[in-house]
């Protein structure tokens, strides 16, 4: 029992560590742009808990986002 409760709250504490892409600004970026690239996001990130994962999939949708043209 005692390690059952260490696993979660250790599983809790590792999921703040993935990256997220709330913190992305693109109001001034493309609107059919971004939405590729947050359809490229959800296929990345889709089934897959890896934090390692995770960060690569934010780091690809940040460089995604950063390519589209302005509005």
């Amino acid at each position: 029992m005692k390690f059952l409760s260490l696993s979660i709250l250790g599983l809790v504490a590792l999921s703040g560590c993935a990256s997220s892409i709330d913190s992305i600004d693109v109001s001034g970026k493309n609107q059919n742009c971004i939405r590729q690239c947050t359809a490229t996001y959800s296929g990345c990130v889709g089934g897959t808990y890896a934090i390692s994962a995770q960060n690569a999939c934010a780091s690809g949708y940040r460089a995604c986002a950063k390519s589209c043209p302005d509005k």
